[in-house]
């Protein structure tokens, strides 16, 4: 069920053949800095690979709270934070139309909290994306309730989101995604492989296991790699991994299993050099932060790479196959 999070709705821009199309989309979430623009650059390429348009976001104070501080700010004051707020959509929209201007695009302008603002977009959604400063992702590790917008909105989505830490390297390729061994794995191994398919590099599943359970040597294989199965490795990524060969007869997929002290240091060490990561994580809602903690959350803090959160139990509107 929907909660209202917006109390104003401002349509700023909408392209004209945008308007009656009512297929899924990319939600943007856009703050005016350097790394939001960094997440509008990344939805753009997105939305061309996918072929589906975009809807730009950016939240302001809800009418309550400016209501209750009124005292402290002049109405010049309101009405320059709207302004400036409308202006960072505007460059948001020409910055995407410079890069391809075919991309359909829709700016909104919502009066509410950001996270509520755009968890609710996120309900209609194929993607929610939003930038996030390393520094503001790293925090202070006090727990979850402290967490940066980006982190709640990676918790509390309804579609998968993607956490845009800073300009992705020209030189980027591939996608790696971490595997477990739980039937909800299966779901983020499509998720991640339906990524790939559309990008340069190939998919690279990655299990992570505690020092010298993988035998001999790094237990990486291909997908097409036989043999016997080291201690700590889950069987069942073998036959994932052929699956999604399968499925995907261009794209290159390989299986590595890799030794570390821990699941974010193996994965983050396996992304180095790639265009995206793929996490998977448990559970959405208000306490969902939570649930996200140990594994993803930890990673998405330390990752230098776009980052993309799947709640593969969730519901995904908008998450069919392109």
């Amino acid at each position: 069920m929907t909660t209202r999070a917006q109390e104003e709705l401002v349509e700023t821009g909408c392209d004209p053949v945008s308007r009656d199309d009512h297929r899924p989309r990319i939600v943007v979430g856009v703050d005016g800095g350097v790394s939001s623009q960094e997440a509008v650059t990344w939805a753009g390429a997105e939305a061309t690979r996918r072929r589906v348009g975009i809807d730009l976001v950016r939240a302001l104070r809800p009418t309550g709270w400016v209501t209750a501080h009124a005292g402290l700010f002049s109405h010049d004051v309101l009405q320059e934070a709207e302004r400036t707020a409308r202006e960072s959509l505007t460059r948001s929209r020409q910055r995407l139309h410079r890069t391809d201007p075919s991309v359909q695009v829709r700016s909104r302008l919502v009066r509410g909290r950001a996270v509520d603002v755009l968890t609710e977009a996120s309900e209609v959604a194929l993607l929610v994306v939003v930038g996030a400063r390393r520094d503001e992702l790293r925090g202070r590790e006090i727990g979850p309730f402290f967490d940066s917008t980006s982190l709640q909105v990676s918790a509390r989505a309804a579609c998968p989101v993607v956490v845009v830490p800073g300009p992705e390297p020209s030189d980027a390729s591939g996608v790696v995604v971490g595997w477990d061994g739980t039937v909800a794995a299966d779901a983020v191994l499509d998720f991640a492989a339906d990524a790939a398919a559309s990008r340069r590099g190939g998919l690279f599943v990655v299990q992570v296991v505690p020092p010298g359970s993988a035998g001999g040597g790094p237990g990486t294989g291909g997908a097409g790699s036989r043999g016997g199965h080291p201690s700590g490795v889950e069987p069942g990524s073998s036959s994932s991994v052929r699956r999604v060969a399968g499925e995907h007869p261009g794209l290159a997929v390989e299986r590595r299993v890799v030794e570390a002290d821990s699941v974010p240091e193996g994965l983050l060490r396996e992304a180095q050099g790639r265009a995206l990561l793929v996490l998977g994580t448990r559970g959405r809602g208000a306490l969902a932060s939570l649930l996200l903690g140990s594994t993803s959350r930890k990673t998405l803090r330390r990752s230098t790479i776009p980052t993309l959160i799947v709640h593969p139990d969730g519901p995904h509107p908008g998450a069919q196959r392109s």
